[in-house]
C-alpha cells in the first residue's frame, strides 16, 4: 500500500506541471491602413488608375489619385507604380506612414525618355549606357575664386560676368528644387570641403581643348576655367556667360544634351544662353529622385556613394 501510494503522489507532482495546459496562441496582428495619393512627378497632378503595390499588397488609384491599403505590414516595405502612361516606378516606403503621396513620371510631353536618359542619366556621354542618378541632397556652397591658380587677380570685368551668370541659376536649371546655400569669393579655396563648389580659373590651357570642364555633383568638387583658351571669351570677359551656366548644370548633375539648342549642348558658340524648359523640366525629374535611382526609375534600398564623375 504504501509503494503504491507513493507512485500515486508522483504522479500526481508529474501531472501538476502545466495544471493549465497548453498555452494559447498569440492573437493575430490587425492590419495597418496605408492612405496616399499618386501625383505626377513635375507637375503633382492626380494620377488614376495606377496599380499600387506595397509589400507585396496592391490596389489601384481612384480618379482623384487616391489610394487606400490594409495590410499586416511594418518598416520598410518595396513599392511599385504600374500603370498606362506612367514610366513604372520602384522603390521603398515606410508603411506605418499616413497620407503617403507617391508620384510617377509621365511619359507624355514634355517628358521624353531618351533626352532625359542623356541629360539625367548620362548615357550620352556613357557610350548609351544609362547611369545611376547623382545630384545634391542638400544645397550646395560655390566659392568664386579671385585669383587664378598662379595666384594673379582676375580681371574685375570677368568676375563681374561671372557673378551675373551665376544669378538665380541653380533655380532655373532645376524649377526651383534647388538653390545655392551660399556664393562667396576670395582668394582662398574650398575644393575638397565638403559641400562646396569651387570655381578655379587654369593658367594653362585645356588638355582636352575646351574652355571648361566640372566635377559632376561632387561634395568639394571643382568647375575650372580655361580664360587663356582661344574663342572662350565674349566681350570684355575672358570666359563666356553660357559656358559658366553650362559648367553649373555639371556641376548640379547634369550631362550633356543631344539637342544643340540646349544650354547642356556640349559646343556652344553663343555669348550667352539660359537653360531652355525641356532642360528644366528633365532636371526638375532628377531633383525629384534619390542619389543612386537607376533606369528606369528604380530607388536604392539604400544610401549609394557615387564615385566621382567629369564633365566638359
Amino acid at each position: 500500500m504504501r509503494y503504491t501510494l507513493i507512485l500515486a503522489l508522483v504522479a500526481a507532482v508529474g501531472c501538476g506541471r502545466n495544471p493549465t495546459g497548453p498555452s494559447n496562441p498569440p492573437p493575430n496582428p490587425s492590419p495597418t491602413t496605408l492612405t496616399g495619393h499618386v501625383v505626377s512627378t513635375v507637375a503633382g497632378l492626380p494620377l488614376g488608375g495606377v496599380r499600387v503595390s506595397i509589400g507585396g499588397v496592391a490596389v489601384t488609384s481612384d480618379p482623384a489619385g487616391a489610394f487606400s491599403l490594409a495590410a499586416v505590414l511594418s518598416g520598410p516595405q518595396p513599392f511599385s507604380l504600374e500603370g498606362p502612361g506612367i514610366l513604372t516606378r520602384r522603390g521603398w516606403v515606410q508603411f506605418h506612414a499616413r497620407d503617403l503621396t507617391l508620384d510617377a513620371i509621365t511619359t507624355d510631353a514634355p517628358f521624353d525618355l531618351a533626352y532625359y536618359r542623356d541629360l539625367v542619366r548620362g548615357a550620352r556621354d556613357h557610350g548609351g549606357q544609362p547611369q545611376p542618378l547623382r545630384r545634391w541632397t542638400t544645397p550646395p556652397r560655390l566659392y568664386l575664386r579671385a585669383v587664378d591658380e598662379g595666384g594673379k587677380g582676375v580681371a574685375p570685368t570677368t568676375l563681374a560676368t561671372v557673378r551675373s551668370a551665376l544669378q538665380g541659376l541653380p533655380e532655373r536649371l532645376t524649377r526651383g528644387k534647388l538653390a545655392f546655400a551660399e556664393v562667396r569669393e576670395g582668394t582662398s579655396t574650398m575644393v575638397g570641403v565638403a559641400g562646396w563648389v569651387t570655381v578655379r580659373w587654369m593658367t594653362g590651357l585645356d588638355p582636352q581643348g575646351g574652355c571648361a570642364a566640372a566635377d559632376v555633383a561632387v561634395s568639394g568638387g571643382t568647375i575650372d576655367l580655361y580664360p587663356k583658351q582661344a574663342g572662350c571669351g565674349c566681350g570684355d570677359s575672358a570666359i563666356r556667360p553660357r559656358t559658366i551656366k553650362h559648367e553649373v548644370g555639371h556641376a548640379l548633375g547634369l550631362w550633356h544634351s543631344p539637342d544643340s539648342r540646349d544650354l547642356m549642348a556640349p559646343v556652344g558658340t553663343v555669348c550667352d544662353q539660359n537653360p531652355t524648359s525641356r532642360e528644366t523640366f528633365h532636371a526638375a525629374i532628377l531633383y525629384s529622385r534619390p542619389v543612386g535611382n537607376t533606369d528606369p526609375d528604380d530607388d536604392p534600398a539604400g544610401t549609394v556613394l557615387m564615385r566621382p564623375a567629369r564633365a566638359q
